[in-house]
């Protein structure tokens, strides 16, 4: 069976973007605060209509990024000495509320770096490619915008636990004497996770391949160890690339 691992966050996204603006022999040129907030929300009232009821996957979340707001933390209007005068940059920040995101891999990101490194690095990519297509705050013969992300104040709503889960609870605190005690889909996860790796228990995957198997047969799986879920999948499974899926998964673990 395909198992559903997707959860739902809420997080704050800062994007902080550098654009040259134009190049000049004066080097006593001056840009306001207010003008750069300007720009920031020229920014935002882009990014708006460009991604306007468009889910964007980043990562592994996929997100709405049609509440763009331009963000007063960093403005900045910046001077590089160049061959025959100067680059005039802008920096400021555009910020988003992120409701909803749908997150479709089983660790949490609030406690997986990895996982939210990867939505960063594809949500600069993204900007930065939207902002260089679209020649956006862009000069030319000079660099293209650059853009760094940060994301914040992560609130996860994870899911309740179905039937399948709730029996391999009950299996774990018969055979095991172990007790469950969170609460929903990413909390089981995690709990299961490091009992298969400390303990002779059959993988996660190899149970969900061994439950598609007693719906299609009839049989019924009676063992609790990795070498009996192996031996039960063999018996039964009908395709080769199926079998080496779960059975390279046992011995990944082993």
């Amino acid at each position: 069976m395909a198992y559903d691992v997707t959860y739902n966050a809420d997080f704050n996204i800062l994007a902080t973007i550098t654009a040259p603006l134009f190049k000049s022999t004066d080097p006593n040129i001056k840009l306001d605060t207010n003008a750069t907030l300007s720009l920031a929300n020229l920014m935002a009232s882009h990014i708006n209509r460009r991604y306007k009821a468009v889910p964007t996957k980043v990562g592994a979340a996929t997100v709405r990024l049609d509440s763009a707001y331009g963000s007063a933390p960093i403005q900045e209007f910046i001077k590089e000495k160049v061959v025959n005068g100067y680059i005039y940059s802008v920096r400021f920040n555009v910020a988003w509320e992120i409701f909803g995101a749908t997150i479709d891999v089983s660790s949490r990101i609030d406690k997986d770096q990895s996982a939210l490194d990867e939505i960063k690095r594809d949500l600069e990519w993204e900007l930065s490619s939207d902002f260089n297509t679209n020649n956006i705050l862009f000069v030319t013969n000079y660099d293209a915008p650059k853009v760094s992300v940060k994301i914040s104040d992560i609130r996860i709503t994870d899911n309740e636990l179905d039937e399948f889960e709730r029996n391999i609870i009950a299996t774990v605190r018969y055979n095991l004497g172990a007790d469950f005690d969170g609460t929903g889909k990413l909390d089981f996860y995690d709990w299961y996770g490091e009992l298969s790796k400390t303990s002779n228990i059959p993988t996660l995957k190899q149970l969900m391949f061994i439950e598609d198997i007693e719906e299609t047969t009839g049989e019924t799986f009676r063992g609790f160890t990795k070498e009996a879920a192996t031996k039960f999948i063999s018996n039964y499974v009908d395709h080769r690339e199926s079998h080496e899926a779960y059975y390279g998964d046992y011995i990944a673990n082993n």
